[in-house]
């Protein structure tokens, strides 16, 4: 009786663990081949272009187009960021005056304008159950 009610609970838990997942996708154009790698956050407001993100996603480029999966994520507001470290040096190379030298691109396709994008005009809701889907174009 005892393992059937442990069972029991065990998928409970699993359902309600699976029926809050939910997943992103984000496809990321403008790479070359074979040459450095994709850095990609997907971050709370609070976060976003200020520090570290919970979900960050570092892959060798080896197509021109990059599929990237952040899976598991509970519902709520969230924005991606990418740069493209071509000369894969492990940062984001950017002038005295602080503007980025290498390809960057962010979720909605922001465009920068005098600073980085705002979290508001990348953000995008996330609900759950839910696989949402994003192109960003790195420049």
């Amino acid at each position: 009786m005892k393992a059937i009610s442990t069972l029991a609970g065990l998928l409970f838990c699993g359902v309600m663990t699976s029926t809050h997942a939910a997943d992103v996708k984000v496809t990321v154009n403008n790479l070359k081949a074979g040459t450095g790698k994709v850095y990609a956050s997907l971050c709370k407001s609070e976060q976003f272009m200020v520090s570290r993100c919970d979900f960050e996603i570092v892959r060798a480029v080896s197509q021109d187009q990059a599929q990237l999966v952040f899976n598991n994520l509970a519902a709520g507001q969230y924005a991606v960021s990418i740069f493209y470290d071509v000369n894969n040096n492990g940062k984001l190379d950017s002038s005295l005056f602080g503007i980025p030298e290498e390809p960057t691109g962010t979720s909605n396709n922001v465009v920068a304008k005098n600073g980085p994008p705002s979290f508001t005009d990348a953000a995008f809701s996330l609900e759950a159950n839910q696989q949402h889907t994003l192109t960003i174009d790195v420049y």
